[in-house]
This record gives C-alpha cells, structure tokens and sequence, in this order.
C-alpha cells in the first residue's frame, strides 16, 4: 500500500514537471518577441544617444556630450521635478478615488445601482469622444476654462502649475 503511494506521487510529480517545461517552452517565442520589440528600441536609442542626429539621416559622433549637455540644463531637473509630480498625483490618485469608489459602492443607499453605473460611465464612452470634449473646455481661445481662469478669476499660469493639475485630473478621468 505504502508503494503505491510513493508511486503516485513521483509520477505526479513528474507530470508536474513536464507540464512546466511544455508551459516554458509555450510561452518561450511570445516572451522571446515581446523582449526583442521592448530590448531592440532601448539599446538603439543608446546608441543614438552618442550622435548628434540631424533630420536628413547625418549623424555626428558627440560622445558623453549630449549627457553633459542635459545635466548641466536646469530644465532638465524642472522636468524630472514636474513627471514626478505627475506620477504621484496620478497613482496617488487613482488608488484613493478607486478605493473610495469601491468602499462606497459596497454600502447599503438608495440609488446604489445607478451610483454603480454613473461609475463606470467613463469606460463606455469613446476615448476620442472625451478627447474632444476636454480639448473644447481647454482651448485657449474660446474654451471655457480659459474664459473662467484668466477673464473672470485673473490667474495666470506662469510657472505651469494650473496645467500641471490639469494633467492629474485629466489622466484621473
């Protein structure tokens, strides 16, 4: 009886391991594919980064110019200072609003099920739809926010920060 069982479990085990193996081997050219489209583009863009690169194709070889160049401009640390602004305000943001979102939905109140559905409204609209829609409320002539923000309130976005929230809320939409 104690045979048998030993048995049992090193074939299964056997097969565990096989199915492993046919699952890698599966798996093996989508991984191998995906890595090239991700792995080819990064080592190119390095080696680019050691040219200077006209539009016409020339290309001059600079060395660690060009990274001399970027640390030394202020607005190169500005820029990095402003994305992560933006990560943290986005990830920040989307788990707090998500996690408020689904700690509301699973209350008990009336109108909980079109609560649910104004919810997921943004998911069946059309993305291009709401790029328009934003682009109209945004735009520098007639849009209404700029109508608001500099006619009405006189603000001025001299330093980018309005945009800066903006981008977040637009990106939490």
């Amino acid at each position: 009886m104690g045979l048998n069982v030993k048995r049992e479990a090193n074939m299964s085990s056997v097969l565990i391991k096989n199915e492993s193996r046919l699952g890698l081997k599966l798996v093996a050219p989508a991984v191998g594919i995906i890595g090239l489209l991700v792995i080819c583009p990064i080592l190119f863009n390095i080696y680019l980064s050691f040219f200077d690169v006209q539009l016409n194709g020339t290309k001059t070889f600079v060395g660690m110019e060009n990274y001399t160049d970027l640390l030394g401009n202020p607005r190169y640390y500005h820029s990095i200072g402003v994305s992560v602004i933006y990560l943290i305000g986005t990830v920040a943001g989307t788990t707090i609003l998500g996690l408020a979102a689904a700690i509301l939905m699973n209350q008990e109140f009336r109108f909980r099920n079109l609560a649910r559905g104004l919810i997921l409204l943004p998911y069946f609209a059309p993305v291009i739809s709401v790029v328009f829609g934003w682009q109209f409320i945004f735009d520098p002539v007639n849009g209404i926010y700029n109508h608001v923000v500099v006619d009405v309130l006189h603000l001025t976005d001299t330093r980018g920060k309005i945009s800066s929230v903006i981008q977040i809320l637009l990106c939490l939409w």
